[in-house]
C-alpha cells in the first residue's frame, strides 16, 4: 500500500484518532503482555482486558467495555481503527496478523511498530 492507499482508510479527519488507538494499544501491550496466535490469550481465567494479546487484538479491548465481543468484525471499523490498522499495515510493509506471529516478534518489537507507527502518522499529516 502507498501513501495515496493508505489515505483511503485513513481519512485526515481521523488521524488523531487513530493515533490514539495505536498508542493507546502499545499501552495495553507494555501493560498485560504480546501474543501470538490468536487475538487474546485468555487462558489465565483474567478478565480479556488484562490477557496479553496480539497487536489486532490491542485495538479491540477498549470495545470490550461497549458490551462487545473480541471477535466482533465490527470493531475494526471504526474509522480510528480502521485507520490505525491500515497505517500500521503500511508501516509494517504486511499484514499485521502475518508480522504479528513471525517467530522474530516480541512484546518489544510489538510497542516499537506501534508506537513508530503513530509517531509516522504524525509525520505524514503534519501533526
Amino acid at each position: 500500500m502507498d501513501e495515496v492507499g493508505l489515505l483511503e482508510d485513513l481519512k485526515p479527519e481521523h488521524a488523531k484518532a487513530a493515533i490514539a488507538v495505536l498508542q493507546e494499544a502499545a499501552d495495553h501491550i507494555e501493560r498485560v503482555g504480546f501474543f501470538k496466535g490468536n487475538y487474546i490469550d485468555g487462558s489465565s481465567g483474567k478478565p480479556l482486558e488484562d490477557c496479553p494479546c496480539c497487536i489486532l487484538g490491542a485495538f479491540r479491548v477498549p470495545c470490550l467495555n461497549a458490551g462487545k465481543s473480541m471477535i466482533d468484525r465490527s470493531i475494526l471499523q471504526s474509522p480510528e481503527r480502521r485507520g490505525a490498522r491500515a497505517a500500521v499495515t503500511h508501516f509494517l510493509g504486511r499484514p499485521i496478523a502475518e508480522w504479528n506471529d513471525l517467530p522474530e516478534q516480541n512484546k518489544g518489537t510489538a510497542i516499537q511498530a506501534l508506537r513508530q507507527t503513530a509517531l509516522w502518522v504524525q509525520q505524514v499529516f503534519g501533526l
